[in-house]
């Protein structure tokens, strides 16, 4: 009578005890395929970690600094389109007024002055924005408005006016207003005067956002915007004379804060060019960090493949010789 082979029950299990390795091992590679990083980093390096630990420093710390230049550079480019919205308004509001101050005609200008008061509520609302939760254009207040309410600035506005009947005197009373110390800097604008703490891009690099909404371009542009406002309202409404000095006046206002942000829109190009360098270094600094690090812990993916294969093709016929053991019986062998 035949007996059962107790070879097959020693194969079965060193089989059982083999397959859970090979899984491992066939995990592992498949890794390595798709990453081409060797998956046992430590025997990869030989067990010294101390260059590929100061790469990976190296690599958290230039992403860190390329979101954080990513971030100021988003900043910069808000700036810089809220600075060319107000500036095509400056330009644009300022040349009508000068036009139709040369007309005496009133129901002109009225027409014109309502382009401005048509106007400030969205400007107002551009200097009040945020990006990220962050004020853009109040200083280092970054968690506040800007500027009061437009409602509110033009109630402060007439507030400043009331009692003047000539061109002269209504310009001389918004002069006063929106001057250093006067109400627009103590009621209108609600930031801090301190700009901005300076935003770091870099180990040793950091970028200062210094335009705020009581910087003196855009203090010109609202009060040129301010006269188109009174003049909308009313005022002067039975002196076309006055009220043509009034307009001319504010077109001056316009065309000189026009200037004015172009100036600190070049300031903030300077800016902007730092930024780019430093984005491009970082790029760089992570692209040559990564290569190292590769070279490190890198493998062949083609050869990972061709051992993953190898190993799958190892699993399966392990699952068969496991199988047709376990399929065996004393009766086949009787």
């Amino acid at each position: 009578m035949a007996l059962i082979n107790f070879g097959d029950l020693a194969q079965t299990a060193q089989l059982r005890k083999q397959m859970p390795q090979t899984r491992a091992a066939l995990s592992d590679l498949g890794q390595e395929v798709v990453t081409g990083r060797a998956t046992k980093v430590g025997e990869a390096l030989g067990g010294d970690y101390g260059q590929f630990a100061a790469i990976e420093r190296g690599l958290s710390a230039t992403k860190s600094y390329m979101t954080a230049a990513n971030e100021v550079g988003g900043m910069l480019s808000r700036i810089q389109a809220t600075l060319d919205r107000a500036r095509e308004d400056a330009a644009d509001l300022g040349a009508e007024m000068l036009r139709v101050s040369d007309s005496n005609q009133r129901d002109q200008i009225q027409i014109v002055a309502e382009q401005a008061i048509e106007g400030f509520d969205p400007l107002v609302s551009s200097f009040n924005q945020r990006l990220g939760g962050q004020a853009l254009f109040a200083g280092n207040a970054t968690d506040q408005a800007a500027l009061a309410d437009a409602p509110d600035l033009r109630e402060m506005i007439a507030d400043a006016v009331d009692g003047a009947t000539t061109a002269n005197e209504f310009a001389a009373a918004l002069d006063e207003w929106f001057a250093p110390g006067g109400g627009f800097g103590t009621d209108g604008y609600a930031g801090s005067d301190e700009p901005i703490s300076p935003l770091r891009i870099g180990p040793d690099e950091s970028v200062s956002l210094d335009v705020t909404a009581q910087d003196p371009a855009i203090r010109e542009l609202l009060k040129g915007f301010a006269m188109g406002v009174v003049l909308a309202d009313g005022a002067l409404a039975d002196d076309p004379a006055e009220a043509a000095k009034l307009a001319e006046r504010a077109g001056v206002t316009l065309s000189g804060a026009h200037y004015g942000l172009v100036e600190a829109q070049a300031g903030l190009g300077v800016h902007e060019e730092r930024v780019e360098r430093a984005i491009t270094r970082h790029q760089a600094e992570g692209t040559a960090l990564a290569e190292t690090k590769n070279e490190l812990v890198g493998v062949d993916q083609a050869d990972a493949a061709t051992r993953f294969e190898a190993k799958r093709v190892q699993l399966e016929m392990m699952h068969m010789l496991t199988a047709r053991l376990a399929g065996l019986s004393l009766a086949e062998r009787l």
